[in-house]
């Protein structure tokens, strides 16, 4: 399959780095040795004539120090894992273990050997980007279990997550299922804007209450719609943010992550199935904007086993490579919530931020060339 042009011209963006002259080490002369003179001493004998004694032999070597060699060189560091050799690395691997993963579709195969240079020219070296290349294009190939769980850190093999439903993974310290408030800013923000928050939701159902609907096949049938204030990260062209002025704000002071960002709803006496989703550089943040309050009728959301009830106005922070799923046992109220799943800034650094959003950002711009 040929690249499109556009996609062609995207690569003449990619300019070679300037080159780099290490500055040479700084010298000092060497100390001056001193000899000191021996005294003169006597021939032991009486005849009271000095001598000179003659120099002391140095110290026979042991067997051991003759044996010892000179100390070898520091070695110089391992260079730092590039994206060409990251996409290389990955795609040998799959191609010669056909029994343990799946061949990448052609269209696959064609944005991934062009992405490297579109980095190239946009972003430094930046190894653990590279490595969260490598690794999703392995964990979204792997066919078998066992091959998937090997891939990951030990850190991760032992938590109590599912990870066969890893698809990408950014080599990061493993979060908690669900973290403090105080861990990010944005909990304490939603919270502080939730009166008005709450009233830009009813703008927005007064003025198209028929835009909600299920985002996958897992909501189907359980309660769940949403109406995206974002999509894949980015702004809707037909979205009416004039109505949404906070939200907005609130919203866009994060990285938000190719996932979900905006308005859902949990019908009355439904819930989500237990689920887990499969990427781990992302976290999630829910603000609760109405839901019942009688006893037994308060709707939680459960992760790895930990259940937390929603109250309005308050913020809940968690990772979703868990299990986990949702319950609003109220017969007559439903649950509304702001969603918006971030890039976790808490562990990355905005250069490698940034770096990942340009890539789901090309890969969307790709597959809309290939559909179109």
């Amino acid at each position: 399959m040929q690249p499109s042009p556009l996609l062609l011209l995207l690569l003449l963006l990619a300019l070679p780095a300037a080159p780099f002259l290490p500055k040479p080490p700084s010298c000092r002369p060497p100390a001056e040795l001193g000899a000191k003179r021996r005294p003169a001493a006597k021939s032991g004998k009486g005849f009271g004539a000095p001598v000179t004694a003659p120099p002391a032999a140095p110290p026979a070597a042991s067997k051991k120090a003759r044996k010892k060699g000179p100390p070898a060189p520091p070695q110089p560091p391992s260079p730092p894992l590039s994206y060409s050799s990251a996409v290389s690395s990955a795609l040998s691997q799959i191609s010669s273990s056909p029994n343990l993963y799946s061949a990448p579709s052609p269209p696959t195969l064609q944005f991934f050997e062009l992405l490297p240079a579109l980095l190239d020219s946009r972003f430094p070296p930046l190894p653990r980007v590279a490595e969260f290349l490598r690794l999703h294009l392995l964990l979204s190939h792997a066919s078998d279990p066992g091959e998937k769980a090997g891939l990951l850190p030990p850190e991760y093999k032992r938590s109590p997550r599912p990870l066969q439903d890893l698809h990408a993974f950014f080599p990061l310290p493993p979060p908690p299922p669900f973290l403090p408030n105080s861990a990010h800013p944005i909990a304490a923000a939603l919270e502080a804007a939730a009166p008005a928050i709450r009233a830009e939701f009813a703008a927005l159902r007064a003025h198209d209450p028929g835009a909600f609907r299920p985002l996958t096949n897992l909501n189907e049938g359980c309660g769940w719609s949403t109406l995206l204030t974002h999509e894949n990260g980015a702004r809707r062209p037909s979205f009416p943010y004039r109505l949404v002025p906070s939200t907005l704000a609130l919203l866009e002071s994060l990285p938000i992550a190719g996932r979900i960002a905006g308005f859902s709803r949990q019908a009355p006496l439904s819930g989500i199935p237990p689920h887990s989703d499969g990427n781990n550089a992302w976290l999630t943040v829910q603000l609760c904007l109405s839901c019942a309050t009688a006893e037994g009728e308060v709707p939680y959301i459960e992760n790895c086993g930990e259940r937390r009830y929603y109250r309005p106005g308050e913020a809940l922070l968690y990772d979703t490579t868990y299990e986990h799923h949702t319950r609003n046992p109220s017969p007559t109220e439903e649950r509304v919530v702001l969603h918006v799943d971030f890039w976790n800034e808490l562990e990355m650094t905005r250069g490698e931020i940034e770096a990942c959003q340009y890539v789901y950002e090309m890969r969307g711009k790709f597959e809309a060339a290939e559909a179109g």
